[in-house]
């Protein structure tokens, strides 16, 4: 198949709802997620900044601080399915309020640690509380914007992942030696709290008003597990997993790479992973959300098009970074590979959305949730941790770049699937209760 049949756009088809115009004033809630994402992210990223310092005041093996990752993302897969459930059938704003409560609470108690296991039971809490928030926010977030543009604005509110992301690497490695590792969690368990009450003064918005729905009903139970036979969904889900997995390489165990193989500081390595993720991370997030928005009006499937090539280029980049020598190339080569891997952000929340029905989403997120994370920090954690052991880290990063690599595939084969479905008349939202539609203009 020739790169210009992949890129011709097919027919309109009557089944797909015309949209909206954005929710109105809602600048005042994404303001709002935007500074809920920064917040999480600089907790999520700070840790990666304080591997060094953990694994020595508690004496333990990589494997053990892989344990962290690992404990976290187990609690986040019980949380995620059931707030997702909810999510789609009751109020999301007391569900939104009680995660910020949480997490906040989870976090500010990391400090508090005394032994590496009640570390791990606050890491716990907090992955409970990133999984119960993540699929009711995602779902409020795609009521707030008609299809076209949710690529942008889902870049926009993660680019406030990747300010934390920076902020989070160089908080924790500063505090990490100024004052000790713990304090870092004392200072950024805080600000979720007046988070927390300022969401109670928000509006919710109407399900699927941004998409052309003028009712919603719940979902049953029988339509949830519809998603399980969602084959271009099922596929969606394990592109994201194996993309989780190759984004974790570089998450939890770029400043330990750094500091072992390069003769950095763990601050300095730690302040150069948080500042990469700031001056190349962000404009790639932007940029990313932006062409994936203006090839979405022509292209149904432009999402997760573009999102096939920007995995492949990660992978070739992450091996690279992975497996030079030359301390120079390693380092400018992370900071490209940091612009390419930010740039998918945008594009696989879209993906989602337009998968699936408007009263399954946070189902559908919670799923997604489940299977990504299962592999992308579960396995991979353990994995990179258990590889590293025994044949040193850099061998054991290789899961990143070959993660990518299968990403990029498993995107591919769905660009194919959804070509196909458009090409016969089949709407992108294929699973879920009927719902009213409008015909296209």
């Amino acid at each position: 198949m020739s790169a210009t049949s992949l890129i011709d756009a097919p027919p309109a088809v009557e089944a797909i709802p015309r949209s909206r115009a954005a929710h109105p004033g809602f600048w005042v809630p994404i303001s709002l997620f935007f500074m809920i994402r920064l917040v999480m992210a600089i907790d999520t990223f700070m840790l990666g900044s304080l591997v060094t310092p953990i694994k020595e005041s508690f004496h333990i093996s990589d494997k053990e601080v892989g344990a962290i990752g690992f404990v976290t993302v187990l609690a986040l897969l019980v949380g995620s399915p059931l707030m997702g459930l909810l999510a789609d059938r009751f109020a999301r704003k007391a569900l939104i309020v009680g995660a910020l409560l949480l997490w906040s609470g989870a976090t500010f108690s990391s400090g508090l640690a005394p032994s590496i296991g009640f570390l791990l039971v606050c890491r716990a809490l907090v992955g409970f509380a990133s999984g119960s928030y993540d699929p009711t926010a995602t779902s409020w977030q795609a009521d707030l914007f008609p299809p076209k543009w949710r690529a942008l604005f889902f870049a926009g509110i993660q680019v406030a992942g990747n300010i934390g992301c920076c902020i989070g690497f160089l908080f924790g490695g500063y505090f990490s030696q100024a004052y000790g590792w713990n304090k870092a969690f004392f200072v950024a368990g805080i600000p979720c709290l007046a988070l927390a009450v300022a969401f109670l003064f928000l509006r919710e918005p109407a399900r699927g008003h941004a998409d052309g729905h003028d009712s919603y009903e719940r979902p049953s139970w029988r339509d949830t597990l519809s998603l399980l036979t969602n084959h271009r969904f099922l596929l969606y889900v394990l592109t994201i997993a194996a993309t989780c997995s190759a984004l974790h390489a570089v998450v939890q165990w770029a400043p330990a790479f750094l500091h072992r193989y390069y003769d950095l500081s763990n601050r300095d390595a730690s302040y150069f992973v948080g500042l990469g993720y700031l001056v190349t991370g962000i404009p790639g997030i932007w940029l990313g959300g932006y062409t994936a928005s203006l090839l979405r009006r022509r292209i149904p499937y432009a999402n997760a098009l573009q999102l096939t090539g920007i995995l492949l280029v990660g992978g070739v980049l992450q091996l690279v970074v992975f497996t030079t020598e030359d301390k120079t190339v390693a380092l400018t080569t992370l900071w490209i590979e940091m612009f390419f891997s930010s740039a998918t952000f945008g594009a696989w929340g879209a993906i989602l959305i337009e998968l699936v029905a408007v009263n399954l989403r946070s189902s559908a997120f919670a799923l997604q949730t489940i299977v990504a994370y299962s592999i992308g920090g579960f396995l991979a954690s353990m994995v990179i941790g258990a590889l590293s052991d025994r044949y040193g880290l850099r061998t054991g990063l290789l899961v990143g770049p070959a993660s990518f690599f299968i990403a990029s595939g498993l995107s591919l084969a769905l660009v194919l699937l959804e070509r196909a479905g458009l090409r016969r008349g089949q709407p992108l939202e294929t699973v879920g209760a009927p719902l009213p539609v409008n015909p296209v203009i």
